[in-house]
């Protein structure tokens, strides 16, 4: 998405009509994804929540993700104003960012040590079992 709206003539020459097709498909293709991606974390915040601090866990998760979610606003509102010419680039300079959170994100994933719980970053990669 993010190279789609800094370098491509669609959003350059602003063509409304196909910049509108790119985002809605773009936010399509997002949903589904954010959709599965939330239902895995659910199951492993509570698969690995010990029997009596489920629910401390789940708060903590919540709190978190709270944490993120705030990051990502204060981040993607002062790109979206500060960097870039017009509300394209500035929109494009937050797809940026978002892909560099989520690669650092699965940095540290990459780096749990969990063969046997489901998540299985080793040789083979497996999110569930």
């Amino acid at each position: 998405m993010a190279l789609m709206l800094l370098v491509s003539p669609v959003f350059i020459t602003h063509q409304l009509q196909a910049m509108t097709g790119v985002m809605i498909a773009g936010i399509l293709v997002y949903c589904v994804l954010f959709a599965v991606n939330s239902s895995v974390h659910s199951f492993l915040i509570v698969k690995y929540a010990d029997g009596d601090k489920v629910a401390m866990n789940v708060g903590f998760y919540y709190m978190a993700n709270a944490l993120g979610r705030l990051t990502g606003t204060l981040v993607s509102g002062a790109l979206y104003s500060f960097a870039g010419a017009n509300a394209v680039y500035g929109l494009g300079w937050c797809f940026v960012a978002s892909v560099a959170f989520a690669a650092i994100s699965t940095g540290l994933t990459v780096l749990l040590k969990d063969d046997m719980g489901g998540l299985m970053c080793g040789s083979k990669l497996r999110l569930v079992s």
